[in-house]
Parts: C-alpha cells; structure tokens; sequence
C-alpha cells in the first residue's frame, strides 16, 4: 500500500518511511475509536448479550426467591 501512494504521488511527504497522510489517518481513526470507544462498547453488549443478561436476571431473581 505504501509502495502503491509513493507511486502514485512521488512528491509526498514521508516520515521514516511512511508517508504522513497514512500516519495521520490511523492517528484520526484511533481519536475517533477513544472517543467512540465506549458507546461502541454498550451497543455491542446490548445487542448482542440482550438475552444473556435477561435470563441471568431470572435465574438470579429465582435464586434470591428460593433464599427469601
């Protein structure tokens, strides 16, 4: 990939090696993932272990049921 933008656009700018513009979008991308990193997080959860959750709450209501 690095070969192929240095082909293309000979004039750039590269920093050991690697020209800046790739530098900065994987610099963009992980703010972006920091930032969203968290409500990335809870939708994966809630999506996906929605009815996990819901059945340990059952079994967990159940258990303290059978204690009380």
């Amino acid at each position: 990939m690095i070969h192929l933008i240095v082909e293309s656009n000979p004039d750039i700018r590269l920093v050991d090696g690697v020209p800046l513009i790739l530098i900065v979008c994987v610099v963009v991308m992980a703010i972006v993932v920091e930032l969203l990193g968290g409500v990335i997080f809870d939708f994966d959860v809630n999506a996906g272990y929605r009815n996990v959750f819901r059945k340990l709450d059952e079994m967990v209501a159940e258990m303290e049921e059978l204690r009380g």
